[in-house]
């Protein structure tokens, strides 16, 4: 039996090296039955990393009994340069520098080389030096590079030369102080000392005089008597000009005004001007007809020539309030400017004529009716016993109606009506009478 066995096992190798063996080139081998029955054998398939110019593998594995391929290693492309710039090093008097370059920071591979910049040595300069005066310290010579600018000699400050005066004085005067100058003659400084101080002008002085309205005035002058220099130099002073002022005596109803103008530094009279005195006050109208609308009659003022003063200028004007309903106003006038005084005018508002009377003839009685008369708050009733007689006064009433009883029968009456209204001020308005109506009575 167990010969048996491994005869079968035998025979199961054979036939997969038979099978491996007519797979064609690059496929992959076949799964042999011991593989299929046992499992693969695995093997890994070391890959490598990618540099920047040759191109890489990942890891992958394969079967070592039957050669299949498990997982397949992927190439990985080069990653190319990662390029750094190397500076540029600058060249010195002392030592060499580098023209700028370039290189890869992964492998180091050079991409631009830096080329070497031979120094040249230092440049050097001579600082000449200068002697000292009395207001300036000199130097010795030193020496540096105009290159890089490094000190090879420093040069020694030297120390300053003494002055060399001379002297000469400065007499005074009366403006300026005498004193001695001490100037040296090397640098020109100089200094003073040995001071006489001025005497001041001694002055003769001209007085002026003031000017007046019509004549120029002159300043003081004032003169050394020592160094003759005008110190104070008389000015004209222009006349003043008269400063003409008005002063007004009104004119009034009565008297005369004037107008006197006189110069209110010298007090010279320019003239007088005569002012008429005020010959009429006048409204345009002193009676209106009632119709609800206010009234203002125009105000005329005129003086003794004849000439028409000016509202608001020459006078002002105060009317009674309201001016409407039928009654007495007045107009207040004040002068004022030239002229003075006030003046009081009045004028009325009448209702207008009673209209429309009839009288009707009864049985011992007459009755009266007529129309209303705008503004009018009661009627007054007349009669007379001829047309042509005098009219009695029969009554009063605020009704458009009237009768009038115990009449004598057979005689004739003869009526008028008067409209009345009750006045602001003045007392009550009348307005114009009816026309005369008649009757006889039965």
């Amino acid at each position: 039996m167990k010969k048996r066995i491994l005869f079968v096992l035998f025979c199961l190798v054979l036939c997969c090296l038979a099978v491996s063996a007519y797979a064609e080139d690059g496929d992959e081998p076949v799964l042999n039955i011991y593989c299929q029955t046992l499992g693969h054998v695995v093997v890994e398939d070391k890959g490598y990393k990618a540099t920047c110019l040759q191109p890489g593998k990942t890891d992958g594995s394969h079967c070592e009994r039957c050669g299949m391929v498990l997982v397949r290693q992927t190439p990985i492309p080069a990653t190319g340069h990662t390029i750094v710039v190397d500076e540029a090093v600058p060249v010195t008097c002392t030592t060499d520098g580098k023209t700028a370059g370039s290189h890869c920071e992964v492998c180091g591979q050079i991409i631009e080389r830096q080329k070497v910049i031979t120094c040249t040595g230092h440049h050097t300069v001579i600082d000449k030096g200068y002697p000292s005066t009395c207001s300036e310290r000199g130097r010795t010579d030193g020496s540096h590079c105009d290159i890089c600018g490094e000190v090879f000699y420093e040069p020694v400050v030297l120390p300053l030369l003494d002055h060399e005066f001379t002297e000469s004085k400065v007499g005074r005067d009366c403006t300026h102080d005498g004193y001695t100058l001490h100037t040296c003659v090397n640098c020109g400084f100089s200094y003073m000392s040995d001071f006489d101080y001025a005497t001041g002008h001694q002055l003769d002085i001209v007085p002026g005089y003031p000017q007046t309205c019509t004549e120029p005035g002159r300043t003081l002058q004032a003169t050394c008597t020592v160094c003759g220099k005008v110190v104070e130099k008389a000015e004209p002073i222009p006349p003043f000009g008269h400063q003409w002022t008005t002063r007004v005596k009104p004119a009034t109803t009565k008297k005369d005004g004037v107008r006197i103008t006189t110069c209110s530094i010298c007090g010279e009279k320019q003239g007088e001007e005569p002012i008429a005195k005020i010959a009429s006050v006048k409204l345009s109208d002193k009676k209106f007809v009632y119709d609800k609308t206010a009234k203002k009659p125009i105000v005329t003022v005129k003086d003794a020539n004849g000439k028409t003063l000016t509202n608001k200028i020459d006078y002002k004007l105060k009317y009674d309030s309201g001016r409407k309903k039928a009654g007495t106003y007045h107009v207040l006038v004040v002068f004022r400017g030239n002229y003075k005084g006030t003046k009081t005018l009045s004028f009325k508002i009448v209702l207008p004529d009673a209209k429309g009377l009839k009288v009707t003839a009864e049985k011992g009685q007459a009755t009266l009716t007529w129309k209303k008369t705008p503004g009018a708050q009661k009627y007054v009733i007349y009669y007379a016993l001829a047309k042509n007689s005098t009219y009695q006064r029969l009554a009063t009433t605020k009704k458009l109606t009237y009768t009038a009883a115990k009449l004598t029968p057979g005689a004739t009456y003869y009526f008028k009506v008067r409209p009345v209204a009750e006045a602001t001020s003045g007392g009550n308005t009348y307005g114009g009478y009816s026309k005369v109506k008649s009757a006889k009575i039965l």
